[in-house]
């Protein structure tokens, strides 16, 4: 194995063992939040399971059907992160540390997903 790879490797590797264990939504969009009274209900969570903490806020705030403008995003990650460090025990550093790297997963998921639905088996890819 070449040093580059290995080098990603070693960092993918740290990325998945500090950021795995809690539950992960897996399809957290804005499609899937109902508001009613005020109460925010998640739908459509049969997919979920213990993932990565960064997939679930680069899902929403990422998301390729609802546009946010960057101060948005960035005010609602800053909030989230706030959450996170009252609630969940969680520092700002180490999440913000990776959660970009989440965001390349997340849109790298969702191309693969899109090309698949819309390429069919007739492209030979």
């Amino acid at each position: 194995m070449n040093r580059p790879w290995k080098t990603i490797s070693a960092a993918w590797w740290i990325f998945c063992r500090r950021s795995f264990g809690l539950f992960l939504f897996r399809d957290f969009q804005t499609a899937n939040i109902m508001v009613m009274e005020d109460e925010p209900y998640f739908i459509d969570f049969q997919g979920g399971r213990r993932g990565l903490l960064q997939y679930d806020p680069a899902s929403l705030l990422y998301d390729a059907k609802s546009y946010l403008p960057r101060n948005s995003r960035t005010e609602l990650l800053e909030y989230y992160v706030s959450l996170l460090e009252t609630k969940a025990d969680v520092r700002a550093g180490d999440f913000l540390h990776y959660f970009h790297s989440a965001v390349l997963l997340r849109l790298m998921q969702a191309l693969a997903a899109f090309g698949f639905r819309g390429g069919g088996t007739e492209t030979g890819f």
